[in-house]
């Protein structure tokens, strides 16, 4: 195993020297990138040697990433990291993200020169390609940065049932139409029909969805469609995070900071439709999602990949049986999926 510590001493978008980064097929690299401020850690597991590098950007916003990675919540040794490596980082005002920086500068615009920042370590340091691989706020992040202009190492981009529209009355018109979708989908396969029937008259009676009364019996309605997987966390993991993580975790248990951050970056993003700005993006896009993903509805991401008119090769792939977070729910489909598109990527 490798075990890198290197903390980047330079402001901005930094470099740094090939030789202290050991390409290999089993990397376990574990480093910092300074940045505006900020020191980020970055941990890159897996086939570095692939000279593919797949950044995962975590959704929130203000989660921590790489706790998720310690503790084996999310396991990829097997899959996506045994052909390309996976790279992991805690945004700043999350996890262990460190600095000297002030409330001012957890934004979004910020969020997107952090990213850069990150891949061009990781694109120096590794020569390698970078693919985006974000979910949720991560995915739209990551085409919220490919719109802004990309990084030349960023080859593709993979956006895990990220958001596209935020604008509220527009958003909650998918909701709406996925909610009788699934009801008409119920409906057919003779599932609780009586239920499902109800479910289509009261989204007669009440769309467009407006009062917060409304939304709430929506998402009581939703609930019934689909039960997302949630892993459990062992006791071995519990006790893995606490003491024999590679960095301290404490920190990110005593601080706001992951408040501040999500109502900055939800306030950034306020009522933004990315419709109009995503032939602006100039590789490649794969987007995928669970057809029961209540939270960013398949017929978003649909209308997304329709909206696409450049001579890129972009693909939407919808996993059946599975919600908001594919990967827990059919983690074999996903990492098929993700696994034969980079692979072409």
């Amino acid at each position: 195993m490798t075990r890198i510590v290197l903390l980047v001493l330079m402001v901005g978008l930094l470099s740094c020297s090939k030789e202290d980064f050991e390409i290999t097929a089993k990397a376990d690299d574990f480093f910092h990138v300074e940045t505006e401020g900020a020191k980020l850690p970055v941990w890159v597991r897996g086939n570095t040697a692939s000279r593919k590098i797949l950044l995962y950007v975590n959704g929130g916003p203000g989660l921590s990433t790489l706790d998720l990675f310690e503790i084996g919540l999310l396991d990829w040794s097997e899959s996506l990291e045994s052909e390309f490596a996976v790279a992991y980082f805690d945004p700043r005002g999350t996890g262990n993200a460190q600095g000297n920086y002030s409330e001012d500068d957890m934004s979004l615009a910020q969020s997107l020169r952090d990213i850069d920042a990150v891949i061009a370590i990781l694109s120096d340091g590794y020569d390698a390609k970078i693919i985006l691989f974000g979910h949720s706020y991560g995915g739209y992040q990551s085409l919220k940065y490919g719109i802004g202009g990309l990084h030349p190492a960023v080859s593709s981009i993979i956006s895990i049932a990220g958001p596209v529209v935020f604008e509220s009355e527009l958003r909650w018109a998918y909701k709406a139409e996925y909610l009788r979708e699934v009801a008409n989908e119920k409906i057919a396969e003779n599932e609780r029909v009586a239920f499902w029937e109800e479910v289509i008259d009261w989204l007669d009676a009440n769309v467009p969805l407006q009062e917060n009364e409304e939304k709430d019996q929506w998402q009581e309605y939703a609930f019934e469609a689909f039960t997302e997987t949630l892993p459990a966390l062992s006791l071995g993991q519990a006790l893995r995070a606490l003491f024999a993580s590679s960095y301290n975790m404490f920190p990110a248990y005593f601080s706001s900071n992951a408040e501040k951050v999500l109502f900055a970056l939800i306030e950034d993003s306020e009522e933004d439709n990315l419709l109009g700005d995503l032939n602006e993006i100039e590789v490649p896009i794969m987007f995928l999602n669970g057809r029961f993903d209540d939270i960013v509805p398949p017929g978003m991401i649909q209308e997304a990949f329709d909206t696409l008119q450049t001579p890129f090769a972009h693909e939407y792939h919808l996993i059946p049986d599975a919600g908001h977070q594919p990967y827990f729910d059919q983690p074999d489909a996903f990492e098929q999926t993700v696994l034969n598109y980079v692979r072409e990527h």
